[in-house]
């Protein structure tokens, strides 16, 4: 008896279970591309969905990043855009908010090897509003873009740092692309910065080859954007110490005589 009812519960489970599991439906699917090779690496959606990667088939270089915008209910083409110069410019993230971004690497543009880049367009045209990139002298690469109170982009960068590589995160003015702040993490080995989302603080997360349990380890790392702090006050030696002192003594001096006045 016992056995016929713990066999009933684990049926009863396993039906209920399989019951309230069902399976999405797909409602389109799109391919785009041409002769060469072409891929996708994200998607975002906003007042649309939006594709970026990178093309070999269409473009100035032999790479060039793409952003394509779909219409949400059937999937059609919008608009596209190719952005790159003659050597291999890859887009590797996109976000939205108050406008679409496009973020990745490039080696026709900036001041290295490759840099990151991060553009910004506008969500009815596809039209540029603005363009930056980041970087130095060695490897520099944009992996991740997200959007709040203003616009971010994380990556690793082989120009600054304590390491190899250190992942990175830059925040921007959304309406300009000022760099507002930049920081850099990592150690003495690689560590790369592979996404970033924002909430109630900003998070970075990726690889890294300087803090690890065994060959190589993910990170996260939550990052407050508090006021700035106060100024400190500047220090003092025994002489300037001993002249405040004085001053301070001459003032309340001062405001006794006129309280007995």
């Amino acid at each position: 008896m016992v056995l016929l009812t713990t066999t009933a519960i684990f049926a009863f489970s396993l039906f209920s279970a399989v019951s309230v599991s069902a399976q999405p439906v797909e409602e389109w699917s799109i391919i785009w591309g041409g002769a060469v090779y072409d891929d996708g690496f994200a998607t975002a959606t906003g007042d649309s969905v939006y594709l970026a990667g990178s093309t070999a088939s269409y473009g100035n270089g032999s790479f060039d990043a793409f952003l394509n915008k779909y219409n949400s209910s059937t999937g059609e083409l919008i608009w596209n855009i190719t952005w790159g110069g003659a050597n291999d410019d890859k887009g590797y993230a996109t976000a939205t908010g108050d406008r679409v971004y496009l973020a990745g690497s490039t080696r026709s543009y900036g001041a290295g090897g490759s840099d990151a880049f991060l553009n910004r367009y506008d969500n009815s045209t596809g039209e540029l509003i603005w363009n930056l990139t980041w970087g130095g002298a060695n490897d520099d690469k944009g992996y991740a873009t997200a959007t709040g109170d203003s616009v971010y982009l994380a990556g690793y960068t082989a120009s600054y740092g304590a390491g190899g590589s250190d992942a990175f995160l830059n925040k921007y003015d959304s309406s300009t692309g000022e760099l507002i702040w930049n920081i850099t993490w990592g150690g003495a080995n690689d560590d790369e910065g592979y996404a970033t989302a924002t909430g109630d603080s900003v998070y970075l997360a990726g690889y890294t080859d300087s803090y690890v349990a065994g060959e190589g380890d993910a990170f996260l790392v939550k990052y407050s954007e508090e006021q700035q702090q106060p100024v400190p006050a500047p220090a003092f030696g025994t002489i300037g110490l001993l002249a405040l002192i004085g001053m301070l003594s001459a003032v309340l001096a001062i405001a006794v005589v006129k309280r007995k006045k």
